[in-house]
Protein backbone atom coordinates (compact mmCIF):
# COMPACT_ATOMS: atom_id res chain seq x y z
CA UNK A 1 0.00 0.00 0.00
CA UNK A 2 2.83 2.51 0.72
CA UNK A 3 4.11 1.96 -2.73
CA UNK A 4 0.74 2.59 -4.10
CA UNK A 5 0.81 5.55 -2.32
CA UNK A 6 4.27 6.92 -3.07
CA UNK A 7 5.93 6.08 -0.48
CA UNK A 8 9.13 4.10 0.06
CA UNK A 9 8.17 1.63 2.81
CA UNK A 10 10.75 1.11 5.76
CA UNK A 11 11.26 -2.13 5.61
CA UNK A 12 13.20 -5.01 4.90
CA UNK A 13 11.59 -6.77 2.41
CA UNK A 14 14.55 -9.57 2.35
CA UNK A 15 13.99 -11.09 5.49
CA UNK A 16 10.67 -12.56 6.03
CA UNK A 17 9.51 -15.20 8.70
CA UNK A 18 8.27 -18.89 6.84
CA UNK A 19 5.50 -20.17 8.94
CA UNK A 20 3.69 -23.66 8.64
CA UNK A 21 0.62 -23.64 10.87
CA UNK A 22 0.69 -27.33 11.65
CA UNK A 23 0.59 -29.44 14.66
CA UNK A 24 3.92 -29.28 15.59
CA UNK A 25 4.13 -25.77 14.13
CA UNK A 26 7.27 -24.92 12.09
CA UNK A 27 8.52 -21.56 11.53
CA UNK A 28 12.14 -20.44 10.02
CA UNK A 29 14.05 -17.16 8.95
CA UNK A 30 17.41 -16.45 7.47
CA UNK A 31 19.89 -18.80 5.80
CA UNK A 32 19.86 -23.06 6.79
CA UNK A 33 22.92 -24.55 7.20
CA UNK A 34 23.51 -25.59 3.34
CA UNK A 35 22.85 -22.10 2.23
CA UNK A 36 25.74 -20.64 4.60
CA UNK A 37 27.75 -23.59 3.48
CA UNK A 38 27.24 -23.07 -0.09
CA UNK A 39 28.16 -19.46 0.62
CA UNK A 40 31.40 -20.55 2.62
CA UNK A 41 30.40 -18.32 5.64
CA UNK A 42 31.73 -19.61 8.31
CA UNK A 43 29.37 -19.55 11.31
CA UNK A 44 28.27 -21.50 14.06
CA UNK A 45 25.32 -23.70 15.18
CA UNK A 46 23.38 -23.80 18.92
CA UNK A 47 20.12 -26.24 19.29
CA UNK A 48 17.70 -26.05 22.42
CA UNK A 49 15.09 -28.62 22.74
CA UNK A 50 11.81 -27.86 23.94
CA UNK A 51 12.13 -30.60 26.60
CA UNK A 52 14.02 -28.52 28.87
CA UNK A 53 12.11 -25.78 29.04
CA UNK A 54 9.78 -25.33 31.52
CA UNK A 55 6.53 -23.79 30.13
CA UNK A 56 6.33 -26.38 27.18
CA UNK A 57 6.50 -28.94 29.21
CA UNK A 58 3.38 -27.50 31.57
CA UNK A 59 1.46 -27.09 28.58
CA UNK A 60 2.10 -30.85 27.39
CA UNK A 61 4.34 -29.76 24.47
CA UNK A 62 7.77 -30.58 25.38
CA UNK A 63 8.62 -32.02 21.62
CA UNK A 64 10.32 -30.04 19.15
CA UNK A 65 13.81 -27.47 18.75
CA UNK A 66 14.96 -24.10 18.67
CA UNK A 67 18.49 -24.22 16.28
CA UNK A 68 20.19 -20.53 16.10
CA UNK A 69 23.16 -20.19 13.45
CA UNK A 70 25.84 -17.35 14.14
CA UNK A 71 28.73 -15.84 12.57
CA UNK A 72 31.48 -17.46 13.48
CA UNK A 73 33.34 -14.25 13.88
CA UNK A 74 31.37 -11.90 14.46
CA UNK A 75 28.25 -13.30 16.09
CA UNK A 76 24.83 -11.84 14.02
CA UNK A 77 22.68 -14.11 13.94
CA UNK A 78 22.16 -15.77 10.74
CA UNK A 79 19.30 -17.60 10.87
CA UNK A 80 16.59 -19.59 12.86
CA UNK A 81 14.69 -22.48 12.56
CA UNK A 82 11.79 -23.63 15.04
CA UNK A 83 9.51 -26.32 15.43
CA UNK A 84 7.53 -26.50 18.53
CA UNK A 85 4.69 -25.30 20.47
CA UNK A 86 4.54 -21.70 19.29
CA UNK A 87 7.16 -21.67 16.47
CA UNK A 88 4.76 -19.55 14.68
CA UNK A 89 5.36 -16.95 17.52
CA UNK A 90 8.59 -17.25 18.38
CA UNK A 91 10.12 -16.58 15.59
CA UNK A 92 9.77 -13.02 15.36
CA UNK A 93 12.69 -12.44 17.67
CA UNK A 94 14.80 -14.50 14.87
CA UNK A 95 13.56 -12.25 11.97
CA UNK A 96 14.20 -8.98 14.53
CA UNK A 97 17.51 -9.70 15.01
CA UNK A 98 18.25 -10.63 11.24
CA UNK A 99 16.36 -7.96 9.88
CA UNK A 100 18.66 -5.21 12.34
CA UNK A 101 21.92 -7.15 12.20
CA UNK A 102 21.72 -7.99 15.73
CA UNK A 103 24.71 -10.03 17.24
CA UNK A 104 24.01 -13.07 20.06
CA UNK A 105 24.82 -10.66 22.73
CA UNK A 106 22.08 -8.26 22.03
CA UNK A 107 19.99 -11.38 22.26
CA UNK A 108 21.92 -12.24 25.75
CA UNK A 109 21.51 -9.42 27.10
CA UNK A 110 17.74 -9.20 26.50
CA UNK A 111 16.11 -10.60 29.76
CA UNK A 112 13.24 -13.47 28.63
CA UNK A 113 10.37 -13.03 31.29
CA UNK A 114 10.14 -16.58 33.40
CA UNK A 115 9.00 -19.16 32.44
CA UNK A 116 7.78 -18.21 29.05
CA UNK A 117 8.74 -20.53 25.43
CA UNK A 118 11.57 -17.42 24.52
CA UNK A 119 13.58 -18.36 27.01
CA UNK A 120 14.22 -21.85 25.14
CA UNK A 121 15.46 -19.28 22.19
CA UNK A 122 17.15 -17.49 24.75
CA UNK A 123 19.04 -20.72 25.61
CA UNK A 124 19.59 -21.64 22.26
CA UNK A 125 21.73 -18.46 21.73
CA UNK A 126 23.53 -18.71 25.27
CA UNK A 127 24.57 -22.53 23.59
CA UNK A 128 26.46 -20.44 20.76
CA UNK A 129 29.14 -19.54 23.59
CA UNK A 130 28.46 -22.44 25.73
CA UNK A 131 27.15 -20.66 28.09
CA UNK A 132 23.60 -22.06 28.56
CA UNK A 133 22.06 -23.22 31.72
CA UNK A 134 19.61 -26.46 30.45
CA UNK A 135 21.94 -27.61 27.85
CA UNK A 136 24.64 -30.12 28.93
CA UNK A 137 28.53 -28.68 27.68
CA UNK A 138 30.12 -29.70 24.80
CA UNK A 139 32.38 -32.74 25.00
CA UNK A 140 36.23 -31.77 24.89
CA UNK A 141 38.06 -33.45 22.20
CA UNK A 142 41.20 -34.80 23.20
Amino acid sequence: MEKIMGHTPDVNLDIYPNCVFTMNEVAHVGYTEEELKEKGIAYKASKFMFAANGKALSLGEGEGIIKILAGEEDKKVLGVHILGPHANDLIAEGTLAIANGLDIYSIMRTIHAHPTLSEAFFEATLGLEDKAIHIAPPRKRR
